[in-house]
């Protein structure tokens, strides 16, 4: 019987300057530096998401936002477009890259959704207003006008299954026995599942509303 053998390389977590991963990066070997990367910078990664979602993505947006920006972080590398300016640089570019992707699909792709938390950002809000703040100042207060409106057209039920998951952190037992979704009429066995799927609609009817009014 013929032995599998694993050819998958297995990256080296000792090599975790700057240096090594834009090496790795650059001759094509992005497969072994992208789990070091993520490693190195695994709680800024986090910032980043943190980032997305105050400044107007929801999860699902936040996802797309990151899969271009990787791919845009990728490709220019290749192209020889990014300048090593020491340790952290190569996160700093990378993080540029991700909120350019975000601010210009908000701006012509609408590429965002609308998901507002209690999220008080730091350091990333900061350099994310640097050359805009004007711009995004006026896209902001739209978009939560937009939200208000769009949340107004919701049934009162509807609103505070929303509200509660996202805003209150409730989870999907409480909203079930909160607002009456129960696993058989007359039983008042609360069904979670039948919330969650329910929460679901709700959010990608109001992202359909969004969308329509935020480019008509």
């Amino acid at each position: 019987m013929k032995k599998e053998v694993n050819h998958s390389p297995v990256p080296d977590f000792s090599q975790t300057t700057d240096a090594n991963i834009l090496n790795l990066f650059t001759a094509g070997k992005g497969y072994v530096a992208m789990p070091i990367f993520q490693r190195k910078y695994r709680e800024q990664f986090k910032s980043v998401r943190a980032y997305l979602l105050c400044r107007g993505c929801d999860a699902f947006g936040v996802d797309d936002v990151m899969q271009d920006a990787w791919v845009q972080f990728l490709v220019r590398i290749q192209a020889g477009q990014f300048e090593y300016r020491g340790e952290g640089s190569i996160f700093t570019w990378f993080f540029g890259i991700a909120r350019n992707t975000f601010l210009k699909g908000c701006r012509h792709r609408s590429r965002y959704t609308a998901h507002f938390t209690d999220f008080d950002p730091t350091a990333f809000q900061a350099a994310a207003l640097a050359d805009n703040a004007q711009d995004e100042a006026a896209f902001a207060e739209t978009v939560v006008e937009t939200l208000a409106a769009c949340l107004q057209r919701q049934s009162e039920k509807n609103r505070r299954l929303l509200l509660g998951y996202v805003v209150e952190g409730k989870n999907y037992e409480v909203l079930a026995a909160e607002l009456g979704y129960f696993k058989k009429v007359g039983m008042r066995i609360p069904s979670p599942s039948t919330a969650k799927q329910r929460c679901y609609m709700v959010k990608m009817r109001l992202r359909a509303e969004m969308n329509r009014r935020m480019h008509t």
